[in-house]
Parts: C-alpha cells; structure tokens; sequence
C-alpha cells in the first residue's frame, strides 16, 4: 500500500521544505476531522482562482509526471486524490502568510477600528454600563479587559475575500473575549471548532504548556498598568478550566461569528502545533 508520505517523498525535484509542508497537513487527523469541511471547500474555490508561487515550475512539473508514472492501481489512485487534494490547498492557501503567531497585528488604531471594536461589543449584547461581557467565561468584567478583536486580522484585510466577505471589519469577523482568552486565540494557543450536534462553538486549548496558567496572570501580563482584576472566582479561572467549554450567545440576538473564519483560525492553530509540538 502506497501511503502519502511515500508517494510526497517520491516526487523528483520537489523540495525538502515543500515535501514536509505537505505531510504536515495529513497530521492531527482526529483533530482536523473535527473541522467543518463545507468551509474548506469554500477556501479552495476561492483561492484556487489565484495560484501563487509555492512551487516553481520544475516542482510543478515533476508533480505531473510523477502522477502519470504511478500508473493507476487502486492504492496509488487513493494517493493521487489525497496528494493532489494537499498540492492544491497548499499552494493556493499559502498558510504561513496567514499564520496566527506573536506580533501580528490584529487591529489598527484608527476610527474603523475603534468603530469596530465598538459595534461588535454593541451587536452582540455584551455592553453593560462600564462592564463588558465574555462570550467565553460568561463573566461581566471590566469593559476594557474584554477586546473586540479581529478574527481574521486586521493586517490580512486585501484577503478576505478569499474567506467569502467583503470588510474586514464586519462584526462577524469580531468577538467580544477577555483579554486573555484574546492573546491565546491571537497565537494558535486556542481555537474554536464547531459541534454542529449542539450548535456549539467549542474552545479547544491547542498549547498544553498554558492549561495550568491562571488567565489573570496572562492579562496582568500583557496589559500591564491598565490591566483591572475580575471579581473572584475567575481570579483562579485556568485555562484548562475554559478547555471544552461552549461560547454563549445573547438568545435574543441572531449575530454569530463567521463559521468559516473560525474554522480557518483552527486550521492554522493546528498546524502551528504540528511545527511546535
């Protein structure tokens, strides 16, 4: 049986960091089958349109010629629809433009921005007073501890349209989470994935290093001075305490955060753990 690895490994002239790059993406299966592939889909469509220069035309090449050589067998046919599925969502997806990572910037200090942060705050029903609402611990805290943060960010704005929307300041590109909860999302250290039993977003701790830290400890840490403390018990709140938890939605109100960027996010997350361990 040929298996995937071996059919990468067999094609000429293909690069050491191409091959690996490709194998990366049949890893984590049990996690990444939780994925929803309606959005994937979504993704290659719109990003085939536009190939980039992943692979050079001598890779391209031999990819090609490596397939027709391999004849037609049952075994390899099942490699050519998974290698050919990989060479296509690689090269057109080009992930490590897109990688969630520290120093990203995830939104400009300009009026768009600050009207943004304001309307997904407003359109979800998270604004209470001078407090603000998590959709993640379900916890009124100070308002700016929680951050209305792009979720597909906002340095990456001339592509959304490859994710199927036009601004990238639309609300449902927008969450409203507590500061720590933002920074692990904001680094692959934390995702979403979607339960379609329950209609859930579920949050999925992706770095185990973090499951012990307290998340006062990661806001102090990163605001610093103007960090404000959230009433007890979320004081001892760990991330292994939000792992597998559901994000909480206003009933009353129909606004949800897109599937697809969500979806992408722990696309990204997953691969960041794959290279990281």
């Amino acid at each position: 049986m040929v298996t995937v690895a071996q059919f990468i490994d067999s094609i000429e002239h293909l690069t050491a960091g191409s091959k690996a790059a490709l194998k990366r993406h049949v890893q984590m299966e049990e996690f990444g089958a939780n994925l929803d592939a309606d959005c994937d889909e979504l993704f290659k469509e719109a990003l085939l349109e536009n190939l980039p220069a992943t692979f050079n035309v001598l890779e391209r090449t031999a990819v090609k010629r490596t397939l027709k050589h391999h004849g037609t067998s049952d075994e390899v046919l099942l490699a050519l629809v998974e290698i050919k599925s990989l060479l296509q969502v690689h090269s057109a997806l080009q992930l490590d433009r897109f990688m969630y990572t520290e120093g990203k910037v995830t939104c400009k200090n300009d009026p768009l921005a600050e009207l943004f942060r304001r309307s997904v705050k407003t359109e979800y029903g998270a604004l209470q007073g001078r407090k603000c609402w998590c959709l993640l611990t379900n916890a009124v805290l100070p308002s700016s501890t929680v951050i209305s943060s792009h979720l597909f960010k906002w340095e990456w704005s001339e592509h959304v349209h490859l994710l199927g929307f036009d601004d990238i300041n639309d609300v449902k590109n927008g969450l409203p989470l507590w500061k720590p909860i933002e920074w692990a999302f904001d680094t692959s250290r934390l995702c979403f994935t979607f339960d379609k039993t329950f209609d859930k977003f579920i949050a999925k701790v992706m770095d185990p290093s973090i499951l012990t830290k307290k998340l006062v400890d990661i806001g102090q840490e990163m605001m610093g001075p103007a960090w404000k403390w959230p009433p007890f018990p979320l004081t001892n709140l760990t991330f292994q305490d939000i792992d597998s938890r559901a994000l909480e939605f206003d009933p009353g109100r129909p606004l949800r955060p897109y599937k697809r960027v969500l979806n992408f996010q722990a696309r990204q997350a997953r691969t960041y753990a794959i290279r990281h361990g």
